[in-house]
Order: C-alpha cells, then sequence, then structure tokens
C-alpha cells in the first residue's frame, strides 16, 4: 500500500509546542519504504513497487489532493480519502468512509485484509498473536 503523508495519515493540521517547534498528529506505522520530497508521484510509485518486489496490480495507493492522481494511475488500485474534494474522489476507484487522520489507511488496510480472508489478525486474540509477534506497543 502506497499513501501520501499529509492529509491521509494526518489529519493535515500542524500543530506547534511552547517553543514553537512544528508537529503533525499521527503513529509511526513501521514504514520501512519511503520516498521524501517528491516531485512525480508516478515515479515514486514506480521505485516504491521496485522495491519492494511487488507490480502495479499488487499495489493500492491512498490519496486526499490532485497530487495523488498520478499515483493513481500508477497503481493497480487507488482510494480518496472522505474527505478528499469531489475532483480527487471522481479519479479514486473507491472513496473510504474515514477522513485523513482519523482512521483511513486503517479501514483500507482491515479492507484489505478481510478480501485475503484473513480479518482474523484484527478482529481475534488468536489471529493477532499470530501476526504480532514481537510487536510491541
Amino acid at each position: 500500500m502506497i499513501t501520501d503523508v499529509d492529509g491521509v495519515l494526518t489529519d493535515g493540521g500542524i500543530y506547534f509546542d511552547a517553543n514553537g517547534e512544528c508537529f503533525k498528529r499521527f503513529h509511526d506505522l513501521g514504514v520501512t519504504l519511503c520516498e521524501f520530497g517528491v516531485k512525480d508521484n508516478s515515479a515514486a510509485c514506480q521505485s516504491l513497487m521496485e522495491q519492494a518486489w511487488v507490480s502495479a496490480v499488487q499495489t493500492a495507493c491512498i490519496g486526499d489532493d490532485s497530487i495523488a492522481l498520478p499515483a493513481f494511475s500508477a497503481c493497480g488500485l487507488s482510494f480518496a480519502i472522505a474527505d478528499a474534494p469531489e475532483y480527487v474522489k471522481r479519479q479514486a476507484m473507491g472513496v473510504l468512509a474515514q477522513p485523513g487522520g482519523h482512521g483511513a489507511f486503517r479501514e483500507l488496510a482491515d479492507a484489505i485484509l478481510e478480501a485475503q480472508g484473513m480479518a482474523d489478525v484484527y478482529c481475534s486474540a488468536k489471529g493477532c498473536k499470530r501476526v504480532a509477534t514481537g510487536v510491541a506497543q
């Protein structure tokens, strides 16, 4: 799964601490492949797919703005978050029920697991234990 950070993993808000430092609210997902400062989202998707040894057919992407449209065309599946503009939603294969920073990524991840017959990893203690070996919170 390929995702934008701002607006998808975050709610797009910027927060400042007492010292004026800027930060965003989102959880560490253990991301191992990433591209920073991307100007060409299609090329970035191609690079990430090569690094992960997957094809476009095996890849879904999530976006929230027009900058995601090249990624939509590079990936086999494309999804817009609930609070994306209508012109982005129209270009996506699906629209998620959750807005950015409020579970959109999780919604799609759970849907993928369910489609693969693996919903037990998020809805049962036995399934969770099977995949969570070595995970700490």
